[in-house]
């Protein structure tokens, strides 16, 4: 079975169980999950909202610590893997702050969120030549080929550009001081992410969770709406416009969306699980269809050069040969995006689940505000988010 049809399956498989469960497992599941996980039982005893906005400080501090990490093994050379790590962790991390933040954010939330995306945009064109060499290497592996001399021609030119452009976008990276944002907010964060001695049974401790819980609440509600529905209209233009810059918006609402579904996962969000299998799989066809539309325009770019195949005419109709085909797989993995999106059941299942999950999330959350006066203990019905076990 396919990747596609696994997933399809396991979206009839699991039915409605898999987006709600019910109300009256909710406080024993979410208990059973936090003890099992090593959490002292004073945090287990938490209302939900509260305890997912602990866990989030704390995947905030340890994403930035990994940010700093990789910040100089990208400055050093370059590094290929540091490059895309680093992308990767900058998504994740403006994600969390998404879920934690309104959009009346503290002014150096700001100024962070501003610099994760300064320095992923810098690193962008690093990123598009190592997805593209992996590409041509790829192709030059295989037994079959027959055109070992073309693609050794497009990789010369995509190592010389790499090369070229590499030493300006260190530096670029170097002028951005993303780590400064963040000093002053770690320690914070990570106080944040404990639970203080004595807060349990403390008075005010109601009425802090209780703001918490909402602030949790309006993240999720807002972040869920934002990213579907930037994802659906994606979905719809990449039919009407297939191209660069289309199938470019296509892939960052693509990522965007399973980066907060990876996020709700960690939080044990009912059928988020799934959700995210789904766009993980659905990402790699539309990563793989733009990196097609790129290998096209490098290949015409290294046609266009002055001088290239003068000396070699077999050469630069090899190359030619290369670009028909490419078309071809693009247009493939075109007709395969198609499938899996609109067209295919986990599409029509994530939209129920998003109108689901929002549902229950505003209806939680009126019950949580009604509630935040009485003493801190844990309510049978007002948690924040229905939980599943994992699968």
């Amino acid at each position: 079975m396919t990747s596609t049809g696994a997933t399809e399956s396991k979206w009839q498989v699991s039915g409605r169980s898999s987006l709600v469960s019910a109300k009256s497992r909710r406080v024993g599941e979410s208990t059973r999950h936090r003890r099992g996980a090593g959490v002292n039982l004073a945090e287990a005893q938490l209302s939900e909202g509260a305890w997912e906005w602990m866990k989030l400080r704390r995947i905030a501090a340890r994403q930035m610590d990994k940010c700093a990490s990789l910040i100089p093994v990208t400055l050093m050379d370059g590094n290929i893997d540091a490059v895309n790590e680093l992308r990767v962790t900058t998504r994740r991390m403006e994600q969390i702050l998404d879920l934690l933040y309104s959009k009346r954010r503290p002014k150096r939330i700001r100024k962070l969120a501003e610099r994760l995306r300064d320095y992923r945009h810098v690193l962008g064109s690093l990123r598009d030549d190592d997805a593209l060499l992996a590409l041509v290497e790829e192709a030059r592996n295989q037994k079959s080929n027959a055109h070992m001399e073309a693609w050794g021609a497009v990789k010369g030119f995509l190592e010389a550009r790499r090369a070229h452009n590499a030493p300006r976008i260190i530096e670029k990276c170097s002028g951005i001081n993303l780590m400064s944002s963040y000093g002053k907010l770690k320690d914070k964060w990570i106080k944040d992410g404990q639970l203080c001695q004595g807060e349990e049974d403390s008075g005010h401790s109601a009425s802090l969770q209780g703001e918490r819980a909402d602030r949790v609440c309006r993240g999720i509600t807002r972040s869920l709406d934002r990213r579907w529905g930037a994802f659906e209209d994606a979905v719809r233009k990449s039919g009407l416009h297939p191209g660069e810059r289309t199938i470019h918006r296509m892939r960052i609402a693509a990522k965007r969306f399973r980066y907060l579904t990876e996020s709700l996962d960690k939080l044990h969000i009912a059928g988020s699980a799934e959700t995210e299998a789904w766009l993980h799989t659905l990402q790699q066809v539309v990563g793989r269809w733009h990196d097609r539309e790129l290998l096209g325009h490098a290949m015409t770019e290294l046609l266009a050069k002055h001088g290239f195949g003068r000396d070699q005419p077999g050469l630069r109709d090899a190359v030619k040969q290369l670009v028909v085909h490419n078309r071809q797989v693009k247009a493939g993995l075109e007709r395969k995006f198609a499938e899996m999106s609109k067209k295919s059941l986990p599409y029509r299942k994530t939209g129920v689940w998003v109108a689901k999950t929002i549902a229950d999330n505003k209806s939680s959350k009126k019950k949580a505000r009604k509630h935040v006066s009485k003493p801190n203990h844990v309510q049978t019905g007002q948690l924040i988010h229905s939980t599943t076990e994992r699968m």
